[in-house]
């Protein structure tokens, strides 16, 4: 099981200070990281990276259009 995943069940603080699931799925969603990364293996860096790609690129272009 993803380590964090299991802080935020069983609310012992281990990695950092999240030991809430909806808490570590917005600072995923902020930080532009796949909500999938929880499921992911090593093998699947290549496709994490672009899955977080397109992420940042959507919150630039997000970020842009709303100046």
């Amino acid at each position: 099981m993803f380590e964090v995943l299991k802080q935020c069940k069983e609310q012992e603080l281990k990695y950092g200070g999240i030991n809430n699931e909806k808490e570590l799925l917005e600072n995923f969603k902020s930080n532009c990281i796949p909500e999938d990364i929880v499921e992911m293996e090593f093998k699947g860096y290549e496709k994490f990276l672009e899955k977080r790609r397109e992420l940042m690129a959507s919150k630039i272009k997000a970020y842009y259009y709303s100046l």
